[in-house]
């Protein structure tokens, strides 16, 4: 994915990702390591969210809570059963109501950052019947990844 300013994406990035703080650098580390794939979709996601928003011209703090939540919105995988999270088949709906509970932790082990932890909350409310709250007034966006790349196992069709 080409991005319109990558130069002030990785300025960005690199400062909001050493002004978070070591806990939450050793969070995404952990993430990195523990599902390397949900780390790498999570680092596309914030980097095209910071990217979007710098050609919306928010002000730098909407950039910063923005490219945060993108980067922390799927860090809440790392509570669920790994068995579960790295599925090679079609989850199973017991399994998919484990799987619906990473929107909560991963709010969690964002920052505490009110509009951080927002966007991170809702960011599963587009689908149809989207959770964790079911908002049928926001099925208004394709079911297709916006990164553009291939998605992990556990989301794969049979």
């Amino acid at each position: 994915m080409e991005l319109l300013f990558p130069k002030q994406v990785r300025e960005v990035t690199q400062a909001l990702l050493t002004e978070i703080g070591e806990e939450y650098q050793r969070s995404l580390e952990t993430f990195r390591q523990v599902l390397p794939e949900y780390y790498y979709h999570s680092t596309v996601v914030g980097r095209v969210c910071c990217d979007v928003a710098l050609q919306l011209h928010l002000p730098s703090d909407e950039v910063g809570d923005v490219t945060l939540a993108g980067y922390f919105h799927d860090i809440g995988k790392l509570k669920i059963p790994i068995a579960v999270v790295n599925k090679d088949d079609t989850l199973s709906s017991k399994e998919i109501r484990e799987m619906c509970k990473h929107v909560r932790e991963s709010v969690i082990l964002a920052p505490p950052i009110p509009r951080v932890r927002a966007i991170i909350g809702s960011h599963h409310e587009w689908q149809i019947g989207g959770y964790p709250r079911s908002n049928p007034k926001w099925t208004v966006l394709p079911k297709r990844s916006a990164t553009n790349h291939p998605k992990p196992a556990s989301y794969r069709k049979s």
